[in-house]
């Protein structure tokens, strides 16, 4: 007997788009503009010499451990331009950093067992969105500097890296633990956190961060849905066969 056919012509490219994004129709590039201003919202250029003057100070701070020094510094920062993305894009990176060196196996897990730590994952989530949102441009094909499309990868990539760490440890989130206010939206649907995940994960590719790219297609809750009608459909096959 013939092996049925259990997948139509249409299922198997959507499948193959699915497996191997190369054969996927994709998005129209980021378009990059080196003549824009370095991020938007600071249009001054002396403004943005101070801020990044700030910024480097910081960094500088939080490279030899100085991670106090760091925040105080960023919030400066933000305190005197609220519209400065790339501050708040380093500010969570430090606020990551004190997670890290506290506890590194509970760095990103925003269901940590310790409170402090949960506050601190979170803060850096914030922050985070609030640089995605400052910077991320109102269509599609509107163009944006460099330092932009870099910071924006950036940050997708590191709220991602929270999203799919906590989504890791869902199965531990401490009894009568609140789920964000921010992040009420995913609820208790594991596979929301980890498609939001994939979904920060692609953004921070678009943008150009190659490790973002290669963990949208990793982290895909949709490809690993089809991996198992794919199983069994092998199966089914593979036993109409005999």
């Amino acid at each position: 007997m013939a092996p049925a056919h259990l997948l139509s012509s249409n299922d198997a490219t959507v499948l193959e788009q699915i497996f191997d994004p190369e054969s996927a129709p994709t998005p129209s590039p980021v378009t990059i503009d080196p003549s824009l201003p370095t991020f938007p919202h600071i249009k001054v250029y002396s403004t943005l010499t101070s801020l990044r003057s700030t910024e480097i100070l910081a960094i500088r701070a939080a490279e030899s451990g100085d991670i106090n020094k760091a925040l105080q510094l960023l919030t400066s920062a933000i305190d005197s331009t609220p519209t400065y993305c790339s501050a708040y894009n380093n500010r969570a990176q430090v606020h990551r950093m004190t997670v890290s060196l506290q506890d590194e196996l509970e760095m990103d897990n925003l269901f940590s067992q310790n409170e402090e730590i949960r506050e601190k994952v979170l803060k850096a989530y914030k922050d985070l969105s609030t640089a995605i949102s400052l910077a991320t441009p109102r269509t599609a094909t509107e163009p944006i500097s460099p330092q932009t499309a870099k910071m924006l990868a950036n940050a997708h990539t590191q709220r991602a890296t929270i999203l799919h760490t906590t989504s890791k440890h869902f199965a531990e989130r401490p009894k009568n633990l609140e789920i964000p206010r921010e992040l009420e939206y995913l609820g208790n649907d594991l596979g929301a956190w980890e498609e939001a995940a994939s979904r920060d994960f692609f953004w921070g590719g678009r943008y150009g961060n190659e490790l973002a790219k290669a963990m949208a297609v990793h982290t895909n809750p949709y490809a690993k849905l089809c991996g198992s009608i794919v199983k069994e459909a092998m199966k089914k096959e593979i036993g109409e066969a005999f």
